[in-house]
């Protein structure tokens, strides 16, 4: 073989190989997961708010999405029974006109040999309506009716919008893995039978209007409703939702959908029940450990591996040590590597909070000031409990700061807890420099405002903290829920605008009186807070009022030994000359400390002269000098006016003769499952598991040849 025919070769060989590359390159990018069919052969809806209900329009994110993910979108025109050739997953808007017996049959048929169908509903109060008849006969054949009704939920509402509200109870399955919330806009509630189950529900305090009254009338249903439902028939599988919207660029155009500040996981919900009627795999691993379950993409999972398992334990300690700050607990603490930014959101967040989920964009994730931002967001998800406007700016974020440096601290994070509090304490010393000028105004838009912001926030929180112990937090959130949570006051008509200077006030009045201390007034009047005479009157009125119940709190067990801990006890007195029917005693323990057995709080009616006793041992995880936090009582007088009672604060020293020292351990277990949907037939992960091989194989392959091809070429040139 003469030398330009083996150079030749050589660079035959050369192109094939870079070219057998870019298959392997173009394979991976590519795969298609499946065909998606929007129908709009029966009618085209459309609003003011949400535009045309189809793929180039109101659903023109959601189809962008889906194909990011693999699949391809498009839409039907013509009849179904003719219209779904090649299709994976058909999706049924809300029907303007019913189907035919054959598209019927075929849509039956289509689920039946393995296709996936997806049935978005709409609120309808006219029960036996045509549009009601349609989407029913459709659906009921997969167990899922849609009622005649709309959910509303005053509690987890927009503004006073009691019909867009956000959905935060979830059943276990694999389209809700990873779920924190979801909106849901003019819904109706599903009914559902045996053989289907229900995916996402309302809560207990929502109802189905019938009669569009707003009102939840004696003969409505009440929380908690279906609102989402799967269904498997013969080899395909069915999902039904009670909302049309659901997916609409409205609720996906921002992960910040207008709902407190709070991240929805609308845009995620749905490509997980495509991921799932289409029996595709998405390409995240789930990690689980103790309560907490990450969500990660595989492009991520290698390399922030270390980082990964930090944050499960981090979260897993935090969430131990939050818990007990705000007597809440959540089922499960949910967290998300994301890959950008929200670009409308002018902070340009690495990290944000929805109920009980924390997002974290990846590039945060190398950040030094990544445990601060983790703990920050889990205090707020634990802030947000019930109620997404519940507190000014300053405290909202002024806990999540505070708690981001004290809750380190506790869980062994020494140096990480001092470089936090160094900073903010720098910060706070800026807030002062500027003149106490943040007070009413949260400024986070330039990063020369946001160290000052953060810091006014910080100073006034930690003060709090420092002075009056970590029990102030639950106690205020307590008083709250006990009061029907009086900071949400809208302006009418509602713009999702507050007054921020009268929930400063109110918010004054409620911690001066929790903490009994005119002082703590005296304190906000020095940091510039506006307080309106009104308001330094009430507060005054409170603190000099003779409370109806005593409380004594005292040591009760603390020399049994080391094995039996510490016992309280706490003695609740009527000393009043009525029948007090709903007092409520709730105590706290140091952060140092475990609950090892009785209860913290106490309910029921105290007869004049009555006393009742409360109980609990708890035992310190180090000796030292301690002074055990004060018990706050609630009660309501006779005109139903709620008034607040405190025990005295007991100083204590734990010796190692009267401790058991033990230290608060956090299973640390990880299991780690990659992609989301689990259930895949296992044929079609064989299938794929040999495509990966070859592909890999010709890549391994195509690399030698190339290496291979440029020695030959060189050695022969020289």
């Amino acid at each position: 073989m003469t030398f330009s025919t083996r150079a030749g070769l050589a660079v035959v060989l050369l192109v094939v190989s870079l070219f057998a590359l870019a298959l392997q390159d173009s394979h991976v990018a590519a795969q298609d997961k499946g065909l998606i069919i929007f129908d709009v052969s029966h009618r085209i809806w459309r609003d003011p708010d949400h535009g045309e209900f189809t793929i180039s329009d109101g659903y023109s994110i959601l189809a962008e999405a889906l194909r990011d993910e693999g699949f391809t979108v498009g839409e039907n025109k013509v009849s179904l029974a003719s219209g779904l050739s090649g299709a994976r997953v058909l999706v049924i808007v809300y029907l303007g006109q019913p189907l035919t017996s054959d598209e019927l049959s075929t849509v039956d048929n289509f689920v039946k040999n393995g296709g996936g169908l997806l049935i978005l509903g709409d609120c309808n109060y006219n029960y036996g309506s045509d549009e009601y008849n349609y989407l029913n006969t459709l659906s009921r054949k997969f167990g899922i009716a849609f009622n005649a009704d709309t959910i509303v939920d005053h509690d987890d509402s927009v503004a006073s919008h009691h019909k867009k509200i956000v959905i935060h109870e979830f059943a276990d399955h694999d389209i809700t893995l990873g779920t924190g919330e979801i909106s849901y806009v003019w819904g109706s509630s599903l009914t559902i039978n045996p053989t289907a189950k229900a995916l996402a529900f309302s809560d207990e305090d929502s109802w189905a209007d019938r009669d569009k009254n707003n009102i939840a009338d004696s003969s409505e249903r009440r929380g908690p409703l279906p609102v989402a439902a799967a269904s498997e028939f013969g080899e395909g599988r069915v999902v039904a939702i009670g909302e049309k919207r659901l997916f609409n660029n409205a609720q996906l155009g921002d992960r910040l959908v207008n709902i407190g500040g709070r991240a929805l996981d609308t845009l995620e919900f749905a490509v997980r029940a495509f991921h799932w009627l289409a029996k595709a795999q998405q390409d995240v691993s789930i990690v689980r450990s103790g309560k907490v379950v990450g969500i990660v993409p595989n492009q991520f999972s290698h390399t922030y591996e270390s980082r990964i398992s930090f944050t499960m334990d981090l979260l897993n300690k935090a969430d131990h040590i939050l818990e007990s700050i705000y007597h809440k607990t959540f089922q499960n603490v949910i967290w998300e590597v994301v890959k950008s930014n929200t670009p409308s959101d002018p902070q340009a967040w690495g990290a944000c909070f929805s109920r009980n989920k924390i997002f974290i964009r990846a590039d945060v994730l190398d950040h030094e000031w990544y445990a601060e931002d983790i703990v920050h967001e889990l205090t707020h998800s634990y802030g947000h409990y019930r109620e997404p406007y519940m507190m000014p700016p300053w405290l909202d974020e002024g806990l999540a700061t505070a708690f981001s440096a004290i809750v380190p601290a506790h869980i062994g994070l020494i140096d990480q807890a001092s470089r936090i509090d160094q900073k903010l304490a720098e910060c706070g010393k800026q807030y002062v420099s500027h003149g106490y000028n943040y007070v009413l105004t949260w400024n986070y838009t330039r990063s020369d405002e946001r160290c000052p912001t953060y810091g006014f926030a910080y100073y006034v929180t930690r003060y709090m903290v420092n002075t009056y112990g970590v029990e102030l937090v639950p106690s205020f959130f307590r008083l709250l829920e006990l009061e029907a949570y009086p900071l949400i006051q809208v302006q009418d008509p509602p713009t999702g605008q507050f007054d921020l200077k009268a929930y400063t006030s109110m918010v004054i009045q409620r911690l001066v009186v929790l903490t009994g201390d005119g002082d703590l007034l005296a304190k906000f009047k020095e940091w510039h807070f506006p307080i309106a005479s009104k308001t330094e009157a009430d507060i005054s009125k409170a603190l000099s009022e003779h409370p109806l119940i005593k409380i004594v709190k005292s040591v009760d067990k603390a020399d049994q030994g080391a094995s039996q801990g510490i016992g309280m006890l706490l003695e609740i007195s009527n000393v009043g000359g009525t029948t007090l029917s709903n007092v409520e005693v709730l105590d706290n323990i140091p952060l140092e400390f475990e609950l090892a057995n009785g209860s913290l709080s106490w309910k029921g009616a105290l007869a004049p002269g009555q006393t009742v006793q409360l109980s609990y041992t708890m035992q310190a995880s180090s000796p030292s000098n301690y002074q055990l936090p004060t018990a706050i009582g609630y009660y309501s007088d006779a005109s139903g006016k709620l008034h607040v009672a405190r025990s005295s604060v007991v100083p204590y020293n734990v010796t190692t003769s009267t401790t058991t020292l033990t230290t608060i351990t956090i299973a640390t277990e990880t299991e780690t499952v990659i992609a989301s949907q689990t259930s895949m037939v296992s044929t079609e992960a064989h299938a794929e598991a040999f495509g990966t091989s070859t592909v890999t194989l010709v890549g391994i392959v195509s690399v030698i040849l190339v290496v291979a091809g440029i020695f030959y070429l060189r050695k022969r040139w020289k």
